[in-house]
């Protein structure tokens, strides 16, 4: 503990000012610390009051800055530190303490004065007054005399008197010098006083207070009065909060209040004005009396008010120059600070001149503020005064000097009657021959000591220098300039610069040219000697300045002014390399250039672009596209004309900047000329319940630019309409088309509507087109009901009637449709309302017919939609929406009976739908065959049944086939009918699907005719969602049964789906958001857009999950229009639809197909291709997609083998494979790498290891030892030390001993101090740290590169480029091969010398092989015998050697070698089947089944099998040639007729007819030369 030493100090606030529960944080550091140690901090009135803090518990070094002191930093700085907060309630002086509990007690005591956050200034109360005939009025006033002066003065303006006041201590009451007597006879000054502060900078406060009948009223400045009542009847205390704040009062009247009153009839008002609180008390006594009493306190905050007692008197008093033979008095100077007006009066002077030996009193005057002098610095030299002569009083007293000596003088000042200083100030009455009156470097009257200079300009230094001498003299001036850091930098007196490049110095007025000094701060000194004739005195004088030499700013120059106008296809220029350094001659070297650009001018202030306002598209930021470089070159029409630009230039060098504006006005071209078409919806009244669709287009614009549309609506009196462009059209506001959803002006307030299209192009010109069109309202909807609320299907009749529907478009039809479950299975998402179902009744009559109802949803208890739709004779329709509950018939009555009623009201010659077909009334036979279907869907299978389910399904989709779709509504029926018949997937049989397609072929041909010719899109895709549904139905019925697959009715599925895309895309236009047609099985994307944006188009699909971003060619390569319109339609199935591609089982993603055509004129699509297209494909499973292929090399070849297969349809040109590749040790290459370690191992220990230390241990055993050379701590044993071989004289020696002697009485052998073992402990710690925080350092460096080096890793990066590589390679000339038989002189001349390569190896460096001729097969067999390995799972089967010594070795056989390259170079002519594969545009044929001619016998094994065909050429294939003749059979696994099998052969030995083998047999398949083994069947 001897060794402990504490710090006690003040973090914060680092003021004197501590407010009342303001945080007041505390610090204490320590030299030493113990774990047994605690500290004990205690002071009263702080919160806490007392606390216990374990030394151990020491923070981190705390920031220098917050230290008190550097002092107090330095030391803590190695000592632990302690911190903590303490609050006080209330104000006065604390005392807070910190102690060791542990002995010896170590203690240290901190005083901290707490100040109240309202200080009390004064205190004023009145005399008894009446209420009625003595009104109060009292004025006053805050006003700042200095920045720390302040005066206040309270003035009773009715002069009422008698009143009583007390004052703080730090103020002080004064009548003021300047102050005029009160403004009329009836004012009387209450208080006048004046106080110092320290902080803010106060405002002048001014403010009244009038007390009439009961009433106050304040008023603040030049604000409205706020009055309040203080109700002097009654007998309760109230308080009144009032706070002046923004110009606003806010008061509370609080009964109940925690201030404190005198009496139970006192009124309390607390005020506040800025700084100033007013505690109010007004007391009523008796009935017609009052007592006013005023407290005046100061907010404190961030200011500290200061005792006048605590000031100190500034003076400062000089002796003016001595007085030569001719003169007998001298002059005595002082200065004060310049006082206020209201203040001068306080200051007296009083001066006494004593004797030489001060034994008598010469002189006694006195002076007052009145009596300073003008220019009293004349009298001294300016060079002496510490301060700025314009900020001071000077006062001068003359001095007689009766004889030359020193004259003792005292000079007292006193202000008012607080403060008085006495100085003691001697005076020259030395007489002199010659003496300098004045040596002054002249300088402007500054508030600095420091002169500024700009480097690149000139300027000059003049001296005044006035002597006074009745003889002659000899003057020797000289200028001495130094570089200086600062002005308390004493600088190097014997250096001074180089000042040959100046004028002047040694003369009094020093010229110094531009570009003499570099920038910094200079010392310029200014000596002079005086000699006078014929006399050794020598009168030196000096003064000096202090000048700092800046730089000059730059001037930035834009060439043509300010402001300039361009054409929009003229090529200017912005030239800015006018700018230039005044400071500088080398032109334009170091200075960068900045240009920037900007629509909105207040961008500059900001500091960032405002939306909207950018020059360019392309610009990011204000940094113009290219903003370097003096000059920008501007491209005619690089600018949209018709706009005003912004551009800056700012130009930089070192620190400094400048800028130019300069506003350029680029001019429009001609006038556009706009064209707006109707596209739907185009009568002369438009239908409300319909979309409506309009195409507007520029007739002169450039095709290099697209221009900007801006579409807007108004009413008739052409004021705009708030309209919702986003969620009411499927195109927006900015496209060139605008597509208005159905539904939009059903409800609407005009019935006339204007649109507005607004072009405007790149260069600047725009234009308006105004499209007026009317709307036809809607009928005015009535009422509609059923009758019964509920039934049973088949059994129950309902009765829907309307009324109260009225229009003027008369007649009126009446429509009413079932609802369907459709639109919730099947979605086409340009639909706004999908109403589709089965129709109850169509005509003029508002009430319906007895019908039955279909069953309705049994999980909703049987609730079932219908929509009645009121249509006028325009085509404009109210809907109304009924509920109703139909039950399942089965649920009530026996299976058997339904089933037969169902079956007599279909089939038969007395069966309705019979009568229905014969009198050709296809609406009720086709809402029959609805009805009978919904029922039929609920009833189970039973063999108690007189027909299958599947064969009633049958007959009604033949009843299907009779009705005739002449018309939308007979369309609607059968598509509705079709739907619930095909609803049961197992229920429908092939020969049910093809009838239903047939239908639906027919159906979908009509439909698309139709909606060419009425040009309506919501009634024709609400039929398309119900075909739809009728496809994904009949699609997973073929699909049902995998081994028996409808192809032909898959075929046909799709080209009707490709029908409805077309039907649908009748009704989209270019810009519309996307299309979505939706089923349970598979996703139609619809996208229409122009050329110019496909790609654009496509990009903005970030959500997808299969992606197709397309891109066509660009230019006139494209062979398409710029705005030719491209219709894209991207299939996306769940499961694979197509049963004839092969491995349907292994294929892990989902099926993705797509079609782009290009939409003609008269409206038909003609298919292109992209020039590529990226595509995404999601994976079903989370489960990577990747497959293992195992490359190596052969155990007994040179060569390395490995391989793979895919398959894509031929069409494609180019295909994109990225291939992981990963090193894999074979059995070979282990054994070899085992080798060698152990070889490495053998050489490095018993070979290295032993020659190197033979040869070390030699050279240091032959090498001599000396002293100097052996270090403390070793181990070594040397058998000889030789000594050095020096020797040294009698004087060497006494040298030697005097130097020893010497260094004996040194510091460095005497022991250690306590404060150098400090320092050395607090080195060794600082050493500890540094070590500590390198190793730190280094660490976390090393952890982040290997972070970096694993996270960045290159293989990815080197796979995409190997990849890229490989691509490029394969891929040329690779578009070209369109037809088969081009693939043979691709794979000769390019494929192959890429593979194989004699002259210069490519891929396959060691290869020596050759294809040599068509695809061969050679038979290889394996040794039936048994090989040893290790276990599957074990560690060195999967680490350490690969599974290639556990296979069977196989026989070789001598590799030809012979080259039959030319049978690559010609293909005879074969024909090609058109397979499966070749279907396009989803178009597909069946293929026919090949027959078996006869049974082929393997001798060997008796494997028996039929074969199709013997010989080398199979049939249906195009160019594959077998070496021998063999046995080959129809592949029964896929559809495709051109794969086969082969069985088998003859031997070439034995001539016994063989299998291929017991491992397997070969799948050969033309396509693609694609060769597979599969397993042979058990």
């Amino acid at each position: 503990m001897s060794g402990q030493d504490m710090r006690l100090f003040v973090l914060w606030p680092q003021t004197h000012l501590i407010h009342v529960w303001q945080p007041v944080e505390l610090g204490w550091c320590a030299r030493l610390k113990s774990a047994s140690w605690q500290y004990r901090f205690s002071s009263q009135g702080g919160s806490p009051s007392t606390l216990l803090l374990p030394s151990s518990e020491h923070q981190d070094t705390l920031p220098p800055a917050i230290y008190p002191t550097a002092e107090l930093q330095q030391t803590c700085d190695t000592y632990y530190s302690y911190r903590l907060t303490v609050r006080y309630r209330r104000h006065g002086l604390h005392v807070a303490s910190v102690s060791i509990e542990q002995m010896p007690h170590i203690s240290l005591t901190l005083s901290l004065k707490v100040e109240p956050d309202l200080l009390h200034v004064l205190s004023v109360s009145s005399k008894l007054l009446s209420v009625p005939r003595q009104p109060l009025s009292l004025s006053w006033r805050l006003q700042p005399l200095t920045p720390r002066t302040l005066a206040y003065k309270l003035v009773d303006t009715q002069a009422i008197g008698g009143w009583l006041h007390s004052y703080s201590s730090f103020t002080l009451q004064s009548n003021f010098c300047a102050v005029p007597t009160p403004r009329s006879l009836g004012e009387v000054v209450v208080a006048s006083i004046y106080f110092h502060v320290d902080g803010k900078k106060f405002e002048e406060l001014t403010g009244e207070l009038h007390l009439l009948n009961g009433t106050l009223s304040l008023t603040a400045g030049r604000e409205t009065p706020t009055h309040v009542s203080l109700h002097p009847g009654k007998t309760n205390s109230s308080t009144y909060i009032f706070r002046y704040n923004h110009r606003t009062f806010y008061t509370t009247n609080e009964n109940n209040s925690p201030i404190s009153t005198d009496g139970p009839n006192t009124r309390t008002v607390f005020y506040q004005h800025k700084e100033l609180s007013y505690l109010l008390s007004i007391e009523f006594v008796a009935f017609q009396w009052y007592k006013f009493n005023m407290y005046l306190y100061m907010n404190q905050k961030r200011t500290l008010f200061r005792s006048l007692a605590e000031r100190d008197l500034e003076v400062h008093v000089f002796s003016s120059s001595r007085p030569s033979f001719l003169q007998s008095f001298t002059y005595l100077v002082w200065f004060i600070p310049v006082q206020h007006p209201m203040l001068q009066c306080e200051w007296t002077f009083h001066l006494q001149l004593f004797g030489t030996q001060k034994d008598r009193l010469l002189q006694n005057s006195t002076y007052t503020y009145n009596d300073h002098i003008r220019n009293a610095t004349r009298f001294v030299r300016r060079s002496a005064l510490p301060f700025d002569p314009e900020k001071y009083t000077g006062f001068v007293a003359k001095v007689n000097c009766t004889r030359s000596a020193l004259t003792p003088a005292l000079l007292r000042v006193r202000v008012n009657n607080y403060a008085a200083k006495t100085i003691e100030a001697p005076v020259a009455c030395q007489k002199e021959a010659c003496y300098i009156d004045t040596v002054w470097i002249q300088r402007p009257v500054l508030h600095t000591s420091i002169l500024r200079q700009k480097r690149g300009t000139s300027f000059y230094l003049f001296v005044r220098l006035l002597v006074d001498c009745n003889i002659g003299i000899s003057i020797k001036p000289l200028w001495r300039i130094y570089l200086v850091q600062d002005t308390t930098t004493i600088p190097d007196w014997s250096n001074p610069i180089n000042s040959s490049l100046m004028y002047g110095i040694e003369m009094i007025r020093l010229t110094v040219p531009s570009f003499t000094l570099d920038y910094g701060l200079y010392l310029f000194y200014f000596t002079v000697a005086i000699t006078p004739i014929r006399t050794t005195t020598v009168l030196r004088g000096s003064d000096k300045v202090y000048i700092q030499i800046e730089s000059t700013d730059l001037v930035a120059n834009i060439a043509g002014g300010t402001f300039r106008t361009v054409g929009f296809s003229d090529n200017w220029t912005l030239d800015g390399s006018a700018s230039y350094d005044p400071d500088s001659q080398e032109g334009l070297k170091g200075i960068t250039f900045t240009w920037y650009c900007t629509k909105e001018v207040s961008d500059y202030k900001n500091r960032e672009v405002s939306p909207g306002k950018r020059c360019h598209p392309s610009q990011r930021d204000l940094k113009w596209l290219t903003p370097s470089g003096p000059v920008q070159v501007m491209q005619p029409e690089s600018l949209p004309g018709n706009a005003i630009y912004y551009f800056r230039l700012v130009i930089q060098k070192d620190r400094r900047r400048s800028y130019a504006d300069q506003t350029v006005d680029v001019q429009p071209g001609s006038p556009l000329l706009l064209d707006v078409a109707c596209l739907e919806n185009c009568g002369s009244t438009l239908i409300p319940t319909e979309r409506f669709t309009l195409s507007g287009k520029c007739l002169n614009c450039r095709m290099n630019s697209q221009p900007v549309y801006y579409w807007s609506l108004f009413s008739e009196n052409s004021t705009e309409i708030s309209f919702d462009w986003s969620s009411r059209t499927s195109t927006g506001r900015y496209g060139a088309y605008l597509s208005i959803h159905a539904l939009t002006f059903t409800k609407t307030a005009y019935r006339s509507y204007i649109l507005r299209l607004k072009v405007t192009t790149w260069d600047g010109r725009s234009s308006i087109y105004r499209y007026a069109f009317k709307v036809n309202s809607p009928p005015r909807a009535g009422k509609c009901t059923i009758n019964p609320h509920w039934g049973t299907a088949f059994l129950t009749k309902f009765v829907v009637q309307c009324s109260g529907f009225s229009d003027s478009n008369l007649p009126l039809t009446y429509k009413v449709i079932v609802a369907s479950n459709v639109p919730k299975t099947t979605k086409i998402t340009s639909v706004e309302e999908n109403t589709f179902g089965t129709i109850l009744y169509f005509g003029y009559q508002p009430k319906t017919p007895p019908s039955f109802l279909p069953v309705g949803v049994p999980s909703e208890k049987y609730a079932l939609t219908l929509y009645v739709q009121v249509r006028d004779s325009l085509g404009a329709f109210t809907q109304v929406s009924l509920y109703v509950r139909v039950q399942n018939p089965v649920n009530s009555r026996p299976l058997a009976v339904v089933f037969h009623e169902l079956l007599a009201s279909v089939n038969g010659l007395s069966a309705p739908m019979t009568s229905y077909l014969q009198t050709g009334d296809y609406f009720s036979a086709g809402y029959l065959a609805y009805l009978a279907a919904s029922v039929l869907n609920y009833i189970k299978a039973a063999p108690t049944l007189q027909l299958s389910k599947a064969q009633f399904r049958e007959s009604l989709i033949k009843t299907a086939l009779n009705i005739s779709v002449e018309s939308t509504m007979e369309i609607n029926q059968v598509v509705a009918s079709l739907s619930q018949v095909t609803e049961e997937a197992d229920e429908v049989n092939i020969r049910s699907q093809d009838l239903a397609i047939r239908k639906l072929t027919e159906v979908t041909g009509v439909l698309k005719i139709q909606r060419s010719e009425s040009h309506w899109s919501e009634e024709a895709e609400i039929q398309t969602s119900g075909i739809l549904r009728c496809l994904s139905n009949i699609l997973k019925a073929a699909l049902l049964h995998r081994r028996n697959v409808n192809v032909s009715g898959v075929k046909q599925v799709f080209s009707i789906m490709e029908n409805l895309t077309e039907i649908v895309f009748q009704g989209k236009v270019p810009g519309e958001t996307e299309t979505l047609m939706e089923t349970k099985h598979w996703n139609i994307t619809l996208k229409r857009d122009e050329t110019w944006n496909i790609a654009n188009a496509f990009s903005i699909r970030n959500t997808c999950r299969n992606c197709f971003y397309p891109s066509l060619k660009k230019g006139n390569y494209s062979g398409l229009p710029h705005d030719a319109v491209i219709s894209t339609a991207v299939f996306e199935f769940d499961e694979n639809p197509f049963p004839w591609l092969g491995y349907t089982s292994e294929i892990a993603t989902m099926v993705l197909g797509f079609k782009m055509a290009e939409t003609k004129a008269n409206g038909d699509l003609l298919g292109i291709v992209p020039e590529g297209a990226e595509i995404t494909i999601a994976r079903k499973d989370k489960e990577s997609s990747t497959f293992q292929l195992a490359m190596g090399p052969d155990k007994t070849q040179a060569y390395t083998t490995g391989g793979f297969s895919f398959e894509v349809n031929r069409n494609t040109k180019s295909i994109y494979i990225q291939i992981l590749t990963k090193l894999k040790v074979t059995f070979k290459t282990s054994l070899e790498w085992l080798l060698a370690s152990a070889i490495s191992f053998v050489e490095n220990v018993f070979l290295l290891s032993i020659l190197k230390i033979s040869f070390f241990s030699a050279m240091n055993t032959i090498r001599p030892k000396y002293c100097e050379n052996i270090t403390w701590l070793t181990q070594e044993e040397y058998s000889e030390i030789k000594l050095a071989k020096e020797t040294m004289s009698a004087d060497e020696m006494r040298e030697v001993h005097l130097k020893l002697a010497k260094v004996r009485g040194t510091k460095q052998y005497k022991p250690l101090e306590a404060d150098e073992i400090a320092n050395m402990l607090k080195r060794a710690k600082i050493k500890v740290k540094a070590f500590i925080f390198t190793k730190s350092f280094i660490s976390h460096l090393v952890f982040l590169t290997l972070l970096l080096n694993f996270a960045y890793s290159t293989e990815n990066a080197k796979s995409f480029h190997y990849n890229q590589f490989i691509y490029n390679q394969f891929s040329l000339r690779l578009s070209s091969v369109d037809k088969l038989e081009h693939i043979y002189g691709w794979v000769k001349d390019l494929f192959l010398p890429l593979i194989h390569n004699d002259i210069q190896p490519t891929f396959l460096p060691e290869s020596w092989s050759k294809i040599i001729g068509l695809p061969r097969m050679r038979q290889v067999r394996a040794k039936g015998t048994e090989k040893k390995c290790f276990h599957p799972h074990s560690f060195g089967n999967n680490f350490v050697i690969s599974k290639s010594h556990c296979l069977h070795k196989y026989g070789t056989d001598i590799p030809e070698k012979g080259d039959y390259a030319g049978a690559w170079t010609k293909v005879a002519n074969q024909s090609v089947s058109k397979d499966a594969r070749s279907y396009g545009s989803l178009k597909m044929d069946a293929p026919k089944e090949a027959q078996p001619t006869g049974e082929f016998t393997c001798q060997l094994c008796s494997l028996t099998a039929p074969y199709t065909y013997y010989g080398q050429k199979p049939p249906n294939t195009r160019s594959i040639v077998l070496l021998e003749e063999s046995y080959v059979m129809k592949d029964p696994f896929t559809p495709d007729k051109d794969k086969f099998l082969i069985l088998g052969s003859h031997c070439s030995l034995c001539s016994r007819s063989v299998c291929v083998g017991t491992n397997g047999y070969f799948k050969i398949s033309d396509d693609l030369y694609k060769v597979e083994m599969l397993k042979a069947p058990q």
